[in-house]
This record gives C-alpha cells, sequence and structure tokens, in this order.
C-alpha cells in the first residue's frame, strides 16, 4: 500500500528521531511533506519528498499537497499528530505523540486550546489514531477515536556514539525546558540536597532558547550543587552522556511516550523517574518520586545513593520541650 507522510512541522526531539528512521523504510512508491526546517532528512529517503513551510500557512498549504497527493489506495500518515482538515480519499491515520493535545487536565494555553479545537474537528476524517502506550490508547478513546493502535516506534541506538559534549554526570536529564519538564523542582531537589551535605553531579540539556529555565538553577549551583549544562546536543552525544551516567534522572510530569526511558533501558542505565503511568508503561524504574514534591525527589535519590534518609527523630516530651526552649534561646 503506498504510503503519504505528513510531517509537517516535524523537525526537533522525538519526533524527529521517530522521521528519521520512518524515511529510510520508505520507498519509490511513497510521498512525504516535509518541513523545510529539517531539509537533511530528504537525502535519507528514497520516497518522493515535497518540503512545507513551517507556520500556518504551511498547514493550509500541506493539506492542500496531501489532497493532490493521496489516492484512493494510498494511506495517509499524519506523523505531525493532527487529523487532516477535511476528509481525504485515501484512508488517514494520526500518530498522537503530544499528550496535552488529549489530556483533559493537561494546562491550557491559548495556543494549545486552538490545536486541541483543529484536532477534535478533525476526527471524523480519520480512520485510525495510533499510540505508543496504553496510557495513550485510553486518552485516544475518551477523545472520540474509534479505532486505536498501540505500535510503540522507536529508532535503534547509533553503532558508534559520538564523543561526549562535556564531563560525564552522576545524573542525567535530556529534556528541553518546556514546563511540565520540571526543571524548576528538580533543581529545587538538587539545591536541597546539597544544603545536606548529598552532591552528586546533575547534567541538564537546556538550549539557549531556554536561559530562562537555566536562571532556575543558579540558587542550587549558589548551594553548593554540581549542576551542567551541556546545552544543545546531537542524539548521538546524548546517548553517550547516557551511556556513562550513574542513572537517568526523568521527572516529567506528563509525557505520551517518554524516549530517554526506552533508550536508558536499552543501555542497561538505572532510571529514577516520576511515579506516574507513563513511566510504567515503558519502563521499570529503580526509584521512583512525587513530581510535584523536589523532597520527593531529593530522597529517591539519596534512596538510590545509599544515603540515610534526611528525616526528624521524634521526642518523647520532656525532651521536645528541652529542644523548644533550647530553640527560643536563639531566635
Amino acid at each position: 500500500m503506498p504510503i503519504v507522510v505528513s510531517a509537517a512541522g516535524v523537525h526537533t526531539g522525538g519526533g524527529r528521531t521517530i522521521l528519521a528512521g520512518l524515511l529510510s523504510a520508505l520507498g519509490s512508491d511513497d510521498k512525504v511533506l516535509l518541513d523545510r526546517r529539517y531539509p537533511a532528512a530528504a537525502e535519507s529517503t528514497a520516497a518522493q519528498v515535497c518540503g512545507v513551510s513551517p507556520g500556518l500557512l504551511g498547514r493550509v498549504l500541506g493539506e492542500r499537497m496531501l489532497w493532490r497527493l493521496a489516492r484512493d489506495a494510498d494511506l495517509v500518515l499524519c506523523l505531525n499528530g493532527m487529523p487532516p482538515l477535511r476528509r481525504l480519499p485515501a484512508r488517514a491515520a494520526v500518530f498522537l505523540q503530544n499528550k496535552l493535545l488529549i489530556d483533559p487536565k493537561a494546562h491550557r494555553g491559548w495556543r494549545l486550546s486552538v490545536r486541541r479545537f483543529v484536532l477534535r474537528r478533525g476526527i471524523p476524517n480519520t480512520d485510525i489514531a495510533i499510540v505508543q502506550t496504553e496510557t495513550m490508547a485510553g486518552l485516544a478513546r475518551a477523545t472520540g477515536f474509534k479505532n486505536v493502535l498501540v505500535a510503540p516506534v522507536f529508532e535503534w541506538l547509533p553503532a558508534q556514539p559520538a564523543v561526549t559534549a562535556g564531563p560525564p554526570c552522576d545524573f542525567f536529564y535530556p529534556a528541553d525546558g518546556q514546563p511540565h519538564k520540571n526543571h524548576a523542582r528538580l533543581f529545587a531537589a538538587w539545591e536541597r540536597l546539597a544544603r545536606s551535605g548529598v552532591r552528586p553531579h546533575l547534567g541538564v540539556t537546556l538550549a539557549d532558547a531556554y536561559a530562562d529555565v537555566w536562571t532556575l538553577a543558579q540558587p542550587a549551583i549558589a548551594a553548593g550543587a554540581r549542576i551542567t549544562n551541556y546545552g544543545w546536543i546531537s542524539r548521538e552525544e546524548t546517548l553517550a552522556l547516557l551511556s556513562n551516567a550513574r542513572a537517568l534522572v526523568f521527572p516529567s510530569q506528563e509525557e505520551s511516550f517518554g524516549l530517554p526511558l526506552v533508550e536508558a533501558q536499552m543501555l542497561n542505565r538505572p532510571i529514577i523517574a516520576s511515579e506516574l503511568d507513563y513511566v510504567r508503561d515503558v519502563a521499570r524504574p529503580s526509584q521512583t518520586f512525587d513530581p510535584n514534591s523536589d523532597i520527593s525527589i531529593a530522597r529517591a535519590v539519596r534512596r538510590f545513593l545509599g544515603e540515610a534518609e534526611d528525616l526528624h527523630a521524634a521526642h518523647a516530651p520532656a525532651a521536645w520541650l528541652r529542644k523548644v526552649v533550647d530553640y527560643s534561646k536563639t531566635v
């Protein structure tokens, strides 16, 4: 069956990684609408390539191209997570990778609300919804998709990872600086650890566009925490850093798949992650924590390191009273 891939808007993150693998699997009878910000991908496919500009205009022109390219016997794969705006002559499948678009509990903004509205309007134009976990399957069905296929996709690791972008770290968190990635609480946990005398080396990958998120790490660093920002690095460098780290730490509050979790397992790296369904869908963590609590994150790290918990001992009434009196003399 000939395939038409709509990849407009796909040019970074996990979507780019998945796209790279799919492009190499396409044949000469297939076609792909490729985001112009990812031109190198055209060199790795035998399919017919049509460039699509980013933005709203590119989205509209991409829809027109889909209508012209799709035939009755084709399968249109919307890799960008958005259904066709109108019914196509071919069967249409949408790959739902963004949990924010179908999770009613996710935080809202006007851009996200617009995208959710467009997605719901496109559900009748979609024959299949493709997701990567059972959690996402439940959300897809609740959103209105009837035919849901659970099919995780993973581009296997490069044979020879590149030299790392910097010195190895104890705990590595490869993620951009979007709010749900939860860097604020991770940095707060590292500050808490440093103030208690525990100073493992944390590595993050915040590009220049997330300079404001990196500033959140400065109080922890001032308290003695060891945190390195490697900035934007390639997937090969990411995998090399992960393979040399003691563990992956993953405090994200919501994910549709969590690619680093899969990569850590493939590399036999321990995982310390949020106690949330998306983690258990794909990984077996060594330690888990409440992602909404920097205390919980810090305690999970301490458990992994074999450090004693920072607990307050209970006192008998007389000893408690003496402690209160002694403290009152200091204030």
